[in-house]
């Protein structure tokens, strides 16, 4: 089965569409599918599987490339939940329990706050070496004239 962009941006629609309505089932599918492709990702390449996943240096550089896209747009993601945290600060009725220690709300807060800070920093370096390793992978392709031409077809004809 082919997927186009289009093909995933419909999928993302029915999780969760981009004009809302934004629910907190949605948010929490979201993030949990995030997480679930990257982990089926993963699988799919592992040494032995990349033969069928990644046969040409297109596949490789059109995953790359939507990789960078996905890290490109994490610090405006963690930048919004922080600014929500702020929101919730001083609300009278967030509590925290005592699982891992006595820890005022504004101190949890603020703690989580920095935490997402420091992550999307490490996110945006990550997100350069991305940027990196696309304009490379971009320029690669088979050197066999008939492999070239069947790369093309597979990528671009779906």
């Amino acid at each position: 089965m082919t997927i186009n962009t289009r093909d995933a941006d419909s999928y993302a629609d029915e999780v969760l569409p981009l004009d809302g309505p934004y629910t907190p089932e949605a948010m929490a599918v979201a993030g949990e599918l995030i997480s679930e492709l990257v982990r089926r990702l993963n699988h799919a390449t592992l040494a032995g599987n990349t033969d069928q996943s990644l046969p040409y240096p297109s596949n490789l550089d059109r995953v790359v490339g939507h990789l960078e896209g996905a890290v490109e747009g994490m610090p405006q993601l963690l930048r919004q939940l922080t600014s929500h945290l702020g929101d919730i600060q001083h609300a009278p009725r967030l509590t925290i329990d005592s699982l891992g220690g006595a820890i005022s709300p504004a101190n949890a807060v603020n703690a989580a706050g920095e935490s997402l800070g420091v992550a999307s920093g490490y996110i945006r370096y990550a997100g350069s070496a991305l940027s990196q390793a696309r304009r490379l992978t971009h320029r690669m392709a088979w050197h066999d004239p008939e492999d070239a031409l069947r790369e093309a077809r597979t990528t671009y004809d779906g």
